[in-house]
């Protein structure tokens, strides 16, 4: 535990050295934030590794002593195997977007607050790794609060732009509707288990939950005064915000497309499983499980999933793809998690470890791929100064290695194998399939729209990434700028060949994380770590069959890679243009745009995704030009949330009325609120 908040503690050191470093350098104050993360991001993934593998055992809360003016609060401070698994991509995520980083904002020194973003940078990371250790209610949500905040200072670093103050303003009313959700959540929790220390939370359930099974009444008073169900929707609604789920998710796509992609990076890699760490926490504290829970979050899951994948389906913008594709992956985890709590209400251990483990290695899988899909976008970006797809083009000839990062993040978001993204979802998938025999109606039916629901999922989001790998990196430059575009050097590449061989490990060898996963689950599950384990290592059973076939395939890549490259060595290998198909004079406009390529696919689900078209015709006998530009907005935030905030614009305009300056007129308020306070007490 030292050691992680030694970790912790490098980190802040190294934002505060680049707020200082800024005034003499912009590099200086990058290189100060990156080495503050590197250094502690190693402290600490190094004892979170060892508390998962059982090295060392699990350390003992702490309570420093502080000044909170509430008898609930104390800065308990823990980890256990759960906490330990989602600090991994906490502190290893955001020091390798740190390293690409440093080149991406030099640009901006001397003209920008370089060395304050770079102090936030840390800071996130930071608060994140205090919500993985918190143990007090008081204490998470206050560095819950110093997340969203430091957050937003990332979301608007390009202040200038109204796009990036609008996604800033949505970020924080997305998280301060999650928050107070978060807050009910453990204000019901807190009367009934005497505090809000987790630890006293979690003793109080068990003590009820085993007088309620010897009693054959409910006893009143105590921890379940609350029902067990309302704490389920608050956490939810509170955690599921932050996580991305629908409709909540509307916060997630605006902020990514506002910040800067490394930092983007940092907020879908290890910032979104803050959410999803919390869900399964409060899971683990509310500590008994009703039926509807599991099809609730089934239901939830895959509507989310499905959703992020059609409107990445239809975005022109790189870094938008990207971005909804993070709510396509949010939407798996909590379905897994379902999984797993259908597992938990009907008795089988099997299921439950199954679903839950799924769910939280997809997290661990999503933060290896996504940001390096983030990462390669900025390299894009960097290189070729847009987004946009239809404006790049030929890129994998021209920056090969952020084209192999892209592929292979591509693949690995697609779950396919054999790359990460493939293991988390056979676990899930495998759960589901493999219980729909063995469990009654009730049980089965959304085990079976959980089988759908991924392999529908899987089928739009190939479609995304083919469309987004293949016209953003093949084909011919559709712009000057995709013609100049050249890799930035190994700062921005080194992080994308890491994180792309983490894909290939996780992919290639899942028994080596089983057995942190089995611990990680069985906090949730409340099951022994150990039999924990032994359960997991039988029911996933078929991927252990898979990993010979899986490891043969890629020893053939290897081998005819290297038989090609030893027989094209004695030959001329000449280039020449591609067949033309009777063109004489091919342009890079006649490529497939990236609206045309999915169009077909985006026109089913019209319902859904709703196109808007901007067409200039063509006018005149011999016309000159003619464009066609479409639009895919988001159905919930232009049909929702947006008709929603301009009725309360309205409503705060006619209460504007109230603030008359006058004293007095206060006083009368207060005065007014006070009797009603009395007459309801009185009551």
């Amino acid at each position: 535990m030292h050691q992680i908040l030694a970790g912790v503690a490098l980190v802040v050191v190294g934002g505060v050295f680049a707020l200082v470093a800024d005034r003499w350098s912009g590099r200086a104050a990058g290189v100060s934030a990156a080495l503050g993360l590197v250094l502690g991001g190693a402290f600490g993934a190094a004892e979170a590794i060892q508390v998962l593998l059982g090295v060392t055992p699990t350390p003992a809360a702490i309570r420093p002593e502080w000044a909170f003016p509430l008898e609930a609060a104390s800065a308990a401070m823990g980890v256990d195997a759960l906490s330990a698994f989602f600090l991994l991509p906490v502190f290893i995520v955001p020091a390798l977007a740190a390293i690409s980083g440093v080149v991406v904002m030099e640009e901006f020194a001397g003209h920008k607050a370089v060395g304050v973003f770079w102090f936030f940078f840390c800071l996130l990371a930071a608060s994140l790794a205090v919500v993985m250790v918190a143990r007090n209610g008081v204490l998470f949500l206050v560095a819950w609060e110093v997340m969203s905040v430091a957050a937003w200072f990332l979301i608007t670093f390009h202040h200038e732009s109204d796009r990036a103050r609008d996604a800033g303003v949505i970020h924080l009313i997305a998280a301060h509707i999650g928050v107070a959700f978060l807050l009910g959540f453990f204000l019901l929790l807190a009367p009934g288990a005497g505090g809000l220390d987790f630890d006293t939370i979690a003793a109080a359930r068990r003590a009820t939950a085993t007088a309620t099974a010897t009693a054959s009444d409910q006893p009143t008073g105590g921890a379940m005064v609350v029902a067990p169900g309302v704490l389920f929707i608050l956490a939810l609604v509170g955690f599921g915000t932050k996580a991305g789920l629908a409709p909540g998710h509307v916060w997630l796509p605006e902020a990514h497309s506002a910040a800067p992609a490394f930092a983007s990076a940092v907020l879908s890699g290890a910032m979104i499983k803050a959410g999803v760490y919390g869900l399964a926490r409060a899971l683990a504290l509310i500590g008994c499980w009703e039926f509807w829970w599991g099809p609730t979050l089934v239901v939830v899951g895959i509507a989310t999933a499905a959703y992020g994948a059609l409107l990445a389906l239809a975005q022109r913008d790189l870094k938008r793809v990207v971005a909804y594709s993070t709510v396509e992956n949010a939407g798996i985890m909590v379905a897994g998690f379902g999984v797993g709590a259908l597992g938990m209400s009907s008795g089988s251990a099997p299921l439950a470890l199954l679903g839950f483990g799924g769910g939280m290695l997809h997290a661990l899988n999503h933060a290896a791929f996504k940001p390096l899909l983030f990462l390669v976008t900025g390299s894009v970006h960097h290189a070729a100064g847009t987004y946009g797809m239809d404006r790049l083009g030929g890129l994998m000839k021209r920056m090969p290695w952020t084209g192999l990062g892209a592929v292979i993040g591509a693949v690995a978001a697609c779950g396919l194998p054999p790359l990460n993204g493939f293991v988390s979802e056979f676990l899930i998938g495998l759960a589901a399939f493999r219980a729909e025999a063995a469990q009654p109606v009730e049980v089965a039916a959304p085990l079976v729209v959980v089988v759908g629901g991924l392999a529908l999922v899987a089928g739009l989001v190939g479609a995304a990434f083919t469309r987004s790998v293949g016209v953003a990196f093949l084909g011919h430059p559709r712009a000057p700028e995709a013609e100049r575009a050249r890799e930035a050097g190994w700062p921005v590449t080194a992080p994308l060949v890491l994180l792309a061989g983490c894909c290939l490990f996780l992919g290639m060898a899942p028994v080596a994380v089983l057995p942190l996963l089995s611990r990680a689950a069985a906090v949730v599950a409340g099951m022994d770590g150990q039999i924990a384990g032994d359960v997991l290592r039988v029911a996933a059973g078929p991927l252990f069959e898979m990993q010979p076939a899986v490891l043969g395939f890629v020893g053939l890549v290897i081998l005819f890679g290297w038989w090609r490259a030893r027989l094209l060595a004695r030959r001329e290998v000449r280039t020449a243009v591609t067949w033309d198909c009777g063109y004489a004079a091919p342009a890079a406009t006649m490529q497939y745009t990236s609206t045309s390529f999915t169009q077909q696919i985006v026109d089913l689900f019209g319902v859904v995704v709703r196109w808007r078209r901007r067409m200039t015709r063509p006018a005149g006998l011999f016309p000159t030009s003619a464009a066609v530009e479409t639009l895919a907005p988001d159905p919930v935030t232009n049909e929702l949330f947006a008709p929603a905030f301009r009725g309360a614009a309205r409503l705060f305009r006619r209460l504007h009325g109230l603030h008359s300056g006058h004293v007095q007129v206060y006083v009368l308020y207060i005065a007014f609120t006070m009797l009603l306070v009395v007459a309801w007490k009185m009551g």
